[in-house]
């Protein structure tokens, strides 16, 4: 199918084990799909794609010292 239409891309999300199928919007796609049945026998289920979201740090951070700026054209030349 892919090489048929070059619009349309497939790949496998290893975190959610699914394969996402995503083309040029919602109506490319039911056409893909409907093909893959007809041609192919494939039983294809359309669902929307997983994401896992991923949780932030649970600690705190600081930073102590000072940052001094220096620029070359301020430096006494020596």
């Amino acid at each position: 199918m892919m090489e048929e239409d070059q619009t349309i891309a497939m790949h496998r999300d290893e975190e959610t084990r699914d394969f996402i199928l995503s083309g040029m919007g919602q109506q490319h796609i039911e056409i893909i799909v409907e093909k893959l049945k007809r041609k192919y026998g494939a039983e294809v289920i359309l669902k929307r794609p997983k994401y896992r979201t991923r949780r932030p740090f649970a600690g705190s951070a600081s930073a102590q010292g000072r940052l001094k700026e220096t620029d070359r054209r301020t430096r006494p030349v020596r």
